[in-house]
């Protein structure tokens, strides 16, 4: 009996020496969550009541830059305008969506190089097409698209 309480024990002794595998990670949190969070901490924020239009207008820029990182697949964070839209123009978009995204861009990029200082109202607007971007741009929201698209309807082989 001792020699089988000292196996039992040497067995359960070794089993705890053994690292167990680690949990998986969770899975990536959507594109489209993160970015919603960080424009909503950005429409809460006071920057704009401060007078920081400049920090204003960088978070927002990193905000959108980010998202759309994420959600196609590139580093968009150190790129330019210039590369970031060169990399959009081959992605899925509407030529509207296409071109209100480079106006978004542009304008942020306006107050943080060329210290223009929007309006607050001006300001608002661009986190509202921030927002419709994100929303508009999500995997859902284009499959949805697409499936909105009327199809010809097909005829049968001895229609005129």
């Amino acid at each position: 009996i001792t020699s089988l309480l000292l196996t039992l024990l040497i067995r359960r002794l070794w089993a705890l020496r053994k690292p167990r595998p680690a949990a998986p990670p969770p899975p990536p949190r959507p594109a489209e969550d993160i970015a919603r969070e960080k424009l909503q901490a950005l429409r809460l924020s006071s920057y704009l009541e401060e007078g920081m239009h400049k920090t204003y207008h960088l978070k927002l820029s990193e905000a959108v830059r980010e998202y759309l990182g994420n959600r196609y697949g590139f580093d968009s964070l150190e790129r330019s305008t210039t590369e970031l839209v060169e990399e959009i123009k081959a992605r899925p978009l509407p030529r509207a969506l296409f071109d209100e995204l480079v106006r978004l861009l542009e304008d942020t990029d306006l107050v943080k190089f060329a210290k223009f200082e929007p309006t607050v109202g001006e300001s608002r607007a661009l986190l509202d097409e921030a927002f419709r971007i994100v929303d508009v741009t999500t995997q859902e929201a284009l499959q949805r698209a697409a499936a909105a698209v009327p199809t010809s309807p097909v005829l049968p082989e001895d229609a005129p």
